[in-house]
């Protein structure tokens, strides 16, 4: 190679789809498709249909869903240490929000393959926007909600722990058709009446539904739509629980609840700072700052304690 032409560095691009609209879809994300040198997609056939849509044509597309994911990365890092732009998206959304992509990404990034973001639509952050909650600044992303009955007891026990909502208020789930009512059923008995919940059907599509309420008006509004539309369309919920004087006063702890290490994952994504969500997990469970900010950084892989 000529000593005036530099090799192209390879990247590995992650871009947001459309989460329904197509109108959605940013000009930097269909740019950053039509030049890719390979289009990893959740399902190469409806990746086919939104690059037909946008006129994009004569792209290499290979499969890269949960199933795939692994065996096909070690290829994938070869072409991106060879200089290839290699684009990742699931069906809709950001990859690696509750869809395939994550395991991709820690192994480039561990390789020094340079990681693009493209953002875009998110089904969470516009579910947010118009819930119209008070506390909506810091919230936690559930993925999709617990499907078994002792893991959604676990999950509205410490939801609803005094320290927890000290931190975290609000917490946001996908949710299946086929399963929206049983977990609306399941917050409706668990949470308090002042608690507050916002569930959405088809966000930004023709079909989109939102409704905002007390745990069991939206119970009931969702049963109605399902009853008149069908079990059809994908869902989000949030939830809002307040700070109320009888819940802080429904006890003593659990050991579990008592050990901040055990429910630390539930702040996984809630807005925070990891600096402030170590001051405040400090100042509720009595335990030295220094210490919840090491364990913060060590189970993210990072040592910049400060």
């Amino acid at each position: 190679m000529p000593d005036n032409i530099t090799a192209r560095e390879g990247c590995l691009q992650v871009v947001a789809t459309p989460i329904g609209n197509l109108s959605d879809l940013s000009p930097r994300a269909r740019e950053s498709l039509a030049l890719a040198d390979l289009i990893l997609a959740e399902d190469t056939r409806r990746t086919q249909q939104l690059l037909q849509a946008l006129g994009v044509t004569g792209k290499a597309l290979e499969r890269c869903d949960a199933h795939v994911e692994r065996a096909g990365t070690e290829r994938w890092i070869g072409r991106l240490g060879q200089g290839a732009q290699i684009v990742l998206v699931s069906d809709a959304g950001t990859p690696g929000v509750s869809d395939p992509g994550s395991y991709l990404v820690s192994q480039a990034l561990e390789q020094g393959i340079r990681v693009e973001p493209i953002p875009g639509p998110s089904a969470v952050a516009a579910l947010i926007s118009v819930a119209g909650f008070s506390e909506g600044a810091s919230f936690g992303f559930q993925g999709f909600f617990p499907r078994g009955e002792r893991e959604r007891r676990e999950w509205g026990t410490n939801v609803l722990d005094p320290k927890v909502r000290e931190v975290c208020r609000v917490w946001v789930a996908f949710e299946s058709p086929e399963r929206i009512l049983a977990a609306l059923e399941f917050l409706e008995g668990a949470l308090p009446e002042e608690a507050q919940v916002c569930a959405a059907k088809e966000l930004t599509k023709i079909h989109e539904r939102v409704f905002r309420g007390d745990p069991a008006g939206v119970r009931a509004r969702v049963a109605d739509e399902l009853e008149r539309e069908g079990v059809r369309g994908e869902w989000v919920f949030a939830v809002q629980v307040p700070r109320s004087p009888e819940l802080d006063r429904s006890g003593d702890l659990s050991e579990k609840q008592q050990n901040w290490r055990e429910i630390l994952p539930l702040f996984a994504g809630c807005g925070l700072k990891d600096s402030e969500l170590a001051k405040r997990i400090s100042k509720h469970f009595d335990v030295e700052r220094r210490e919840v900010y090491e364990e913060i950084l060590g189970r993210a892989g990072r040592t910049d304690i400060s």
